[in-house]
């Protein structure tokens, strides 16, 4: 949709979006930002755009800027306004496929970048519950070993007899002594 431009009696340009006065200048800026313009004659409601193009070109050639070759503009004369239109329409109609794909690969970032919040808050809520897993299993292993040394203070265990099975006596000792050389010599 054009960016539509009213021209009153005093000549002046109003911008309807921007709800301002705007001069050639900034028309031109908008034009540069690719942006198409339709001005209408307020008293007459008068499409005057080609008049407001043209006038633009001129005071483009003044300050030395060439907007449009010599070449061209003869072509455009030579060609009328028909072939501008189905030129300007061509533009308009590669200018909005283009738009078009951008706006869809737009859409797939936005949508990527909402799975990816949303992948974030998953991710977020499960590090939570893994901590808290971790916490509990902590805190059930520091009972168990709390329970574990209370059992072992509480259960005293029971003593053994002492039993001669395993011992030898003080005789069988002395039995054993290995003999003196005199004791061997006997």
């Amino acid at each position: 949709m054009p960016r539509v431009l009213k021209r009153y009696e005093n000549r002046k340009l109003y911008d309807s979006r921007a709800s301002r006065h705007v001069s050639l200048h900034e028309v031109v800026d908008f034009i540069h930002a690719g942006e198409q313009i339709q001005v209408i004659d307020n008293a007459t409601g008068e499409d005057i755009t080609v008049q407001i193009l043209g006038k633009i070109i001129v005071e483009e050639d003044k300050k030395g800027r060439v907007a449009v070759p010599i070449e061209r503009l003869h072509d455009i004369i030579r060609a009328g306004g028909e072939a501008l239109s189905a030129g300007a329409k061509t533009v308009k109609r590669h200018v909005s496929k283009v738009l078009g794909a951008t706006r869809e690969r737009i859409e797939g970032i936005r949508g990527a970048r909402s799975d990816v919040a949303d992948m974030q808050k998953r991710l977020a809520s499960l590090e939570r519950q893994l901590g808290e897993l971790l916490s509990s299993s902590a805190d059930e292993a520091k009972v168990a070993r709390r329970r574990s040394k209370q059992s072992g203070r509480k259960k005293k265990q029971p003593r053994r007899k002492a039993s001669t099975r395993g011992r030898k006596s003080s005789a069988s000792k002395a039995a054993r002594k290995p003999k003196t050389k005199a004791a061997k010599s006997k």
